[in-house]
């Protein structure tokens, strides 16, 4: 690329043109197209130019079929360097046999080779479409990875709710067990309150019994005597024996009520 610069140091447009070309020769030369047999002659090229090239340089050149005719074929190259692409020209080659000088169809090689550049053509064009089909796809596919992961979450979390209803209610059933042992031993415990409650009751009433009927005989007795002084007060008295009671009877209940209402009024002396 020395002395190939132009006043800004960069390489002259007209010197990337010698770059195709000789990349398009390359190419053929090793295909098996040589200049024994029909050779292409250039009647026709273009070239985008994208980014300069300045010395020192390593490019690469990537060439490819791009159209084909009968007896010619459009070759498209591009010009890189490192992982830009500085140019892309396109050069018309028609094959022409070298004696008659006249177009002759294309090798079979050049051919074959036309074929599946076309072929990488129509996939380029129909990469887009795939890329937007896998696009598509792939958010179907989200969408419904999406609502298979909502639905394998509400699947968990309902089997995590029973679980752990089942546990709990596994609790309860092992618990019982000891709540009815409890509840038994409070009842047993209230059974023998209650019996020791109605024993001690029981048993005030029955000193409350003995009591009463102490007090009654007590106050039996202290009537009896009052009695018997009022018998022998009245005897005295009136010189005549009582009609009631007897002396050395035991009075009742009954008596002894009747005779609490009795008022004696000694005579006057």
């Amino acid at each position: 690329m020395a002395g190939s610069g132009d006043a800004f140091g960069h390489v002259n447009n007209t010197v990337y043109y010698a770059y195709i070309d000789t990349a398009i020769l390359n190419y053929t030369l090793s295909r098996g197209i040589t200049l024994s047999g029909p050779r292409p002659y250039i009647v026709r090229s273009s070239c985008d130019f994208y980014a300069p090239i300045t010395f020192p340089a390593t490019l690469e050149a990537g060439v490819a079929c791009w159209r084909v005719g009968q007896t010619s074929v459009t070759w498209r190259v591009g010009l890189w360097r490192e992982e830009q692409l500085c140019a892309q020209g396109d050069m018309v080659s028609v094959f022409v046999d070298p004696e008659t000088e006249r177009p002759v169809p294309l090798p079979l090689v050049v051919r074959e080779a036309a074929e599946a550049a076309s072929k990488v053509q129509q996939l380029q064009q129909e990469l887009p479409e795939a890329v937007s089909k896998v696009a598509r796809i792939k958010e179907q596919l989200q969408s419904e990875l999406g609502e298979a992961v909502a639905k394998a979450r509400a699947v968990a979390e309902e089997l995590a709710r029973e679980l752990l209803q089942e546990r709990q209610r596994r609790e309860a059933m092992q618990e019982r067990p000891a709540q009815d042992a409890n509840m038994a031993k409070q009842l047993e415990e209230l059974q023998e309150k209650l019996v020791n409650d109605l024993m001690a009751s029981e048993a005030r009433l029955r000193k409350e019994e003995s009591s009463i009927r102490q007090f009654t005989s007590d106050q039996a007795a202290q009537l009896w005597v009052s009695v018997e002084d009022l018998q022998a007060a009245v005897q005295k008295l009136t010189g005549s024996s009582p009609s009631q009671p007897k002396v050395g009877r035991e009075l009742s209940v009954e008596e002894v009520k009747q005779f609490e209402t009795v008022r004696v009024t000694p005579p006057a002396a």
